[in-house]
């Protein structure tokens, strides 16, 4: 197929456009692809009375063309022109007068695609039978679609003509609810509530649910619980994803606080744990920045006379207070302890502790971009905090600071540190063979290397 020279100055572009069409044998992808990109000059330009297009494409051509510019930037131009024409895909009937649901369009592909949202809006314009729920060979629906990519009017519209919201999401366990990431408004989540049903199943728990978890990744999105007169009733907030973490807990690792007060505020449980044993206050102390999320939790859960349980253990036996120092954090420890954490049976963190902490922020959070000064600091600012509160430093405890200083190469706050340890670990050196004066004279002179030295020596010779 060749371009149509004559062709493209022929101002009936209704025709011209007929005439492009006749040319193309559709069975060809090469051929396809060029009437597509001849497409473009014709619909740039286009003027006078649009077309209709059914007189010149097969529906399945149209989807094709749709479907092919999703690939492109270009994709707007002809996606535009087509819902500007006013046409509207129709479902096909089967023999019994029933719709053929089972049918790959272009709404199916726009996940996977980089479009602007009005783009979406345009393409749910063209597709706009909302009563008819297509499903590609995959299992995804247009009503999954909606959900994913945030097109709430389009939600309504689906639940408005009877769609089910427990409708499973393809090669997940769980259902449509999960996926609602994108609410803009409060009001369009509890108008999606209205419509739900309560006592739903999740293929996940296999036990009904009284609560619709809306995960929140980007927006502001809101969830509630009501009954089906439109009363809200507590929610039972139990639902577990496949990280084996609530929605509670999901809504305080992202620091979403308008998530965590309507969570809290419709019945979450603060102390509950996931699979792990994690509960939202180890959620908290992991958090390099945890004082917003903190604060709220604790103010929204006292108002409600929800007590927090603050030494709780998770499946590795480790408390929010351990967390809290893995996380260097003195502020959280100082909060926690005024809390009622108790020092008593308090175990310093290992160096795996501290070594998982440093794993799990470079992979989940990607904040892991303190200078190594501050971590020192910090480490130092823990220790005054423990101390001050009565804990006493042992051995093992020193040595976990002074491979923390080595790590990070401190040569400031440690130095008062490294000579009160360094005179502990040398006299240990030397058996208590020196004079106490003598040993403190030499360690005064070393510097902070040196000291460094002696402290890791002596956990060698220990070992």
């Amino acid at each position: 197929m060749s371009f149509d020279v004559a062709g493209y100055f022929d101002k009936d572009y209704c025709g011209k456009l007929k005439r492009l069409r006749e040319k193309v044998n559709w069975e060809d992808k090469l051929e396809r692809e060029e009437f597509y990109w001849q497409l473009y000059p014709l619909i740039s330009e286009w003027k006078g009375q649009l077309p209709n297009l059914r007189d010149i494409f097969w529906p399945t051509e149209i989807d094709w063309l749709l479907t092919y510019s999703l690939m492109w930037s270009r994709s707007e131009v002809l996606i535009r022109f087509v819902a500007q024409t006013g046409y509207k895909d129709e479902p096909e009937i089967n023999r019994y007068g029933v719709p053929q649901l089972y049918r790959t369009t272009p709404v199916h592909y726009m996940p996977d695609c980089y479009i602007s949202d009005s783009i979406i809006d345009v393409l749910f314009e063209i597709y706009d039978k909302f009563d008819v729920n297509y499903t590609d060979d995959d299992g995804l629906t247009h009503f999954i679609v909606a959900c994913k990519l945030g097109c709430d009017d389009v939600v309504k519209k689906f639940l408005e003509l009877g769609q089910n919201p427990n409708c499973l999401e393809p090669h997940r366990t769980w259902t449509s609810w999960f996926v609602l990431m994108h609410f803009k408004t409060e009001f369009e989540a509890r108008w999606l509530m209205k419509n739900g049903s309560i006592n739903l199943w999740s293929a996940y728990e296999s036990k009904p649910l009284t609560f619709h978890n809306v995960h929140i990744f980007r927006s502001t999105a809101i969830t509630f619980c009501e009954t089906i007169n439109g009363m809200y009733q507590p929610a039972q907030i139990e639902v577990m994803w496949n990280l084996r973490q609530t929605p509670l807990h999901l809504a305080l690792l992202r620091g979403n606080k308008n998530m965590i007060e309507l969570l809290l505020r419709s019945g979450a449980d603060p102390n509950l744990s996931g699979e792990d044993g994690w509960t939202p206050l180890h959620r908290i102390c992991m958090k390099y920045d945890y004082e917003d999320s903190l604060d709220l939790f604790f103010k929204i859960n006292d108002e409600l006379n929800q007590p927090v349980q603050v030494d709780v253990r998770d499946e590795l036996g480790r408390t929010p207070l351990q967390y809290a120092v893995v996380n260097l954090a003195p502020g959280l420890i100082e909060f926690l302890l005024d809390r009622g954490a108790d020092l008593a049976y308090f175990v310093f963190p290992t160096q795996s502790h501290f070594d998982e902490y440093e794993q799990f922020f470079d992979l989940f959070e990607n904040q892991w971009c303190m200078l190594k000064l501050e971590r020192a600091s910090r480490a130092m600012s823990v220790v005054e905090c423990l101390e001050k509160r009565g804990y006493e430093l042992n051995r093992r405890d020193a040595l976990m600071i002074v491979k923390l200083f080595a790590k990070y190469l401190c040569k400031i706050r440690s130095r008062e540190f490294l000579l009160r340890w360094g005179l502990e670990f040398f006299l240990e050196l030397t058996y208590h063979q020196l004079p106490n004066k003598c040993c403190q004279k030499i360690i005064k002179n070393l510097i902070n290397e040196d000291l460094l030295s002696i402290c890791l020596a002596a956990d060698v010779v220990a070992n």
